[in-house]
């Protein structure tokens, strides 16, 4: 394949959807050789947080000296942004040279009467073979969508699994309720293996704890851990931690107030590799919880005054995106501007919208699932806000600029799909 030949033939089966289920990819992989049976794997689900928690903890266990593979979605500029080796992406030739193999392997499928993979199928697949081919001492596996019927979920025996929240989003293909969504993350928890939960709903955390029972599963749970947020700016948060060897004070450069919760995940995912024999010491979470960047999330783009773009998408990650907004920004003037796509609670995410400002620019992603911006907008609007819409999202971003400097506003403040950060950012910096 000539360069970016493998990016457009795998962006061809978008066509095929998002279908959850398991038998195309056990297929695949069986045909593959299954190259996932031979890695560590490092898996994590969850509504929220769960790139961040990624994120964490490759940065820890890089500093620690190891060989981490990092799988994570989707991107926001670049394709190969999904597969990293040790904080690179994957190169061009590489992903040239692991995606002829598993389309091979996909001709095969279908001539053997299975349909097609998905896009997300195939990446996932190449990520395996990509990480394999590497000798990768960890692999830390971000779920796409749910658990249960995700393309990650062909690993029979990670070495842990952690759900880094539950909360509304995908309700159309995870369940209606928050029961019925904790079920479907919980779908990637193993026999014998351990699972760390952050998990706040009592009735979606009872769920996950029975699971955990069935499947003779450690439930370890970030709730006993002692934990303490000493201060928190644009700059990130000081946080104080008091668990075995490594208690002490911890900073992080990721700023929202959010990520804290983060990061008692990845502190009990590292603190039980540990116990299991990875060397892990105190200084190198100190130094990998300080290194972690995680781009789209609470990044500030420029200051004075200040843009800001964050991908929260669903109404939980709305609210915690104004809490950070409220801690770091109070009484000050905000213009938002944001756009999602059409499978959220679009009521839900607005009335936290109509809360974090006055003025709003509402527009479309760069995706054939947009939400349409006059359904958003009408959801927004009140007797006490000003809205606009602006389908394309690059006027939309012009005319923010614009009157960030003319209405003299403190924040730019751009939020939704991660499919419209991406492009925006990428126009601002």
């Amino acid at each position: 394949m000539r360069k970016s030949d493998a990016i457009n033939k795998i962006q061809s089966l978008y066509k095929f959807g998002s279908r959850l289920g398991l038998e195309r990819m056990e297929v695949l992989m069986e045909l593959l050789g299954n190259p996932q049976d031979d890695l560590n794997v490092i898996h994590v689900a969850g509504t929220n947080g769960k790139g961040s928690t990624c994120r964490l903890v490759n940065s820890v266990l890089m500093n620690a000296g190891y060989k981490t593979g990092l799988f994570t979605s989707p991107f926001l500029l670049n394709f190969t942004e999904r597969i990293e080796i040790c904080g690179l992406e994957i190169s061009e030739d590489e992903l040239d040279l692991y995606s002829k193999i598993v389309f091979e392997k996909i001709e095969d499928m279908k001539s053997m009467g299975y349909d097609s993979p998905t896009e997300f199928e195939a990446v996932t697949a190449i990520c395996f073979m990509y990480f394999k081919g590497n000798n990768v001492d960890f692999a830390i596996m971000e779920v796409g969508l749910g658990g249960r019927g995700d393309s990650t979920n062909v690993v029979k025996k990670p070495l842990v699994c952690a759900i880094t929240s539950i909360g509304y989003d995908h309700m159309d293909r995870l369940g209606e309720t928050l029961e019925k969504i904790a079920a479907e993350k919980a779908g990637i928890l193993k026999r014998d293996r351990p699972v760390i939960i952050n998990i706040n709903d009592e009735k979606a955390k009872e769920i996950v704890r029975k699971t955990c029972i069935e499947k003779n599963a450690e439930l370890i749970d970030v709730s006993d851990l002692d934990f303490k947020i000493i201060n928190s700016d644009l700059s990130g948060s000081k946080i104080e931690i008091n668990s075995g060897a490594w208690q002490g004070d911890f900073n992080i450069s990721l700023p929202g107030i959010y990520q804290a919760e983060n990061v008692k995940v990845a502190f009990k995912i590292l603190e039980y590799l540990a116990k299991q024999g990875a060397k892990i010491c105190k200084d190198d979470i100190k130094e990998g919880f300080l290194k972690a960047k995680h781009k789209g999330r609470f990044e500030i783009l420029k200051n004075n005054p200040f843009i800001i773009v964050d991908g929260a998408h669903n109404a939980d990650g709305m609210q915690r995106l104004k809490e950070s907004m409220d801690t770091y920004f109070p009484e000050k003037k905000i213009l938002v501007m944001a756009g999602i796509l059409k499978d959220k609670d679009v009521n839900a995410i607005t009335d936290v919208m109509n809360m974090m400002a006055d003025d709003f620019i509402i527009t479309e992603p760069d995706n054939p699932r947009k939400l349409d911006c006059s359904i958003l907008a009408a959801s927004l609007k009140n007797e006490y806000n000003r809205v606009c819409t602006i389908k394309d999202y690059a006027k939309a971003c012009d005319f923010g600029l614009k009157a960030l400097k003319e209405n003299e506003y403190d924040v730019f403040l751009i939020c939704g799909s991660l499919y419209l950060i991406g492009k925006v950012r990428e126009m601002i910096l």
